[in-house]
């Protein structure tokens, strides 16, 4: 079964994070997911509100959305992914760690 999969990890002072977000995107397509990728929110944030404000709320939104939560290396030192984990919890939504990889691929092939 198809499932939509937010993607989440640290960004900020991440020089490394497109790079890991989008092998995260292509590794989910790969098992037949549609991955919901905050690092792809290229609006322009407001002036009236911080920058990191406006892209939580808009990745916020885009979790919503999703089906599960698929967590990058390096996550838990992430203010917005812990804020992202934290919500998943509390609304029962799973989540999969960059280290589970091979569970998260055997289950999309037994669902």
């Amino acid at each position: 079964m198809t499932k939509m999969v937010y993607v989440s990890g640290p960004v900020t002072r991440n020089e490394n994070a497109i790079e890991q977000f989008e092998e995260a995107d292509k590794f989910l397509r790969k098992i037949g997911h549609i991955p919901l990728n905050p690092i792809r929110i290229d609006a322009p944030h407001p002036l009236k509100m911080g920058k990191w404000l406006y892209y939580m709320r808009k990745s916020v939104e885009l979790l919503m959305k999703s089906d599960a939560l698929f967590l990058l290396d390096g996550w838990e030192k992430s203010d917005g992914a812990r804020i992202e984990f934290d919500l998943c919890v509390k609304l029962g939504i799973p989540i999969y760690f960059n280290c589970d990889k091979e569970k998260l691929d055997e289950l999309s092939r037994t669902d």
